[in-house]
């Protein structure tokens, strides 16, 4: 599958549990809070932080009307992981879109409650036994 298939397949799953919520009748801007593992101005990173939004607006979300988007961007780096982490939860965002093990692992460790997508994760259950999530 092609990148930009794969990222576009994703963006629409994160915005699933999005649509679930707002067919329960909650009113307002949704959050939806993104931990990357990449630099923003990594190539990867900037075709992220374009095709996700894309995604969400051929489901009909649009930035700054029915949902806002919190990027985070942690660089490879273990402790940005685990501060930005902490910063998403703290925001409490309606769904959290996570790439990376160890982003997985640090926002595990600072949640349980809020739904999260996971992308780019290569072996979802290694990676629970190596990092200790889920």
């Amino acid at each position: 599958m092609k990148r930009r298939g794969f990222l576009g397949l994703v963006a629409g799953a994160a915005a699933w549990p999005l649509a679930a919520r707002a067919q329960q009748g909650a009113g307002g801007l949704r959050r939806l809070g993104v931990l990357a593992g990449y630099a923003a101005n990594d190539p990867l990173g900037q075709l992220l932080a374009s095709i996700l939004p894309q995604g969400l607006a051929a489901l009909g979300w649009s930035e700054g009307q029915n949902v806002h988007i919190d990027w985070r961007w942690a660089s490879g780096d273990p402790k940005l992981y685990e501060s930005y982490a902490a910063q998403l939860v703290a925001l409490r965002p309606d769904l959290l879109v996570v790439q990376s093990s160890p982003a997985v692992a640090a926002l595990r460790r600072s949640t349980n409650t809020i739904p999260t997508v996971f992308v780019m994760i290569t072996d979802p259950r290694a990676s629970r036994r190596q990092h200790d999530w889920l």
